[in-house]
């Protein structure tokens, strides 16, 4: 496979052409979820195993809190569940006083989730994040994981 350079700089990744800063890729993230039904599917299976989280009806990217202030890197609500993606770029993990201001955006939805994702191994986010706050799990993937899923959405449309 031909190489691909910029400014005699190698192309990697679609990010080396975009942008490689924490809204570049939440957007990215944000654009394939609306693309692809099957990814959709997939990440939302992936977050939710147990359960049918539904399929997406609204898909916000740095939606404003209003009178709670602040902005959701990407916030997903479908017909069943409702859930906030915090996206960090690097290894730094959002405190709990920080995730906690997303609780009162929740919608009346039996399934809920906030969903960090950063480039931590998920084995090192152990006691880094809490389990659950004010009864909504936070579950943790890192960026590494997504492409993987991804890949599998691109196999199951082919």
């Amino acid at each position: 496979m031909a190489q691909l350079y910029l400014h005699s700089q190698e192309i990697a990744t679609v990010f080396d052409l975009l942008g490689h800063n924490e809204n570049d890729i939440t957007f990215s993230l944000g654009w394939a979820f609306t693309q692809s039904q099957s990814f959709q599917r997939r990440l939302l299976k992936n977050l939710f195993p147990e359960m049918d989280s539904g399929v997406a009806t609204d898909i916000n990217l740095q939606k404003h809190g209003g009178r709670h202030g602040g902005y959701t890197d990407i916030e997903i609500t479908t017909d069943r569940s409702h859930f906030i993606i915090e996206a960090k770029r690097g290894m730094v993990l959002p405190g709990k006083e920080q995730l906690r201001k997303y609780f009162p955006r929740f919608k009346n939805r039996r399934l809920r989730a906030i969903v960090v994702m950063a480039e931590r191994e998920p084995d090192l986010t152990q006691g880094n994040l809490p389990k659950s706050v004010r009864s909504v799990p936070v579950v943790y993937r890192s960026w590494k994981q997504v492409p993987r899923i991804g890949h599998k959405s691109i196999a199951s449309e082919a």
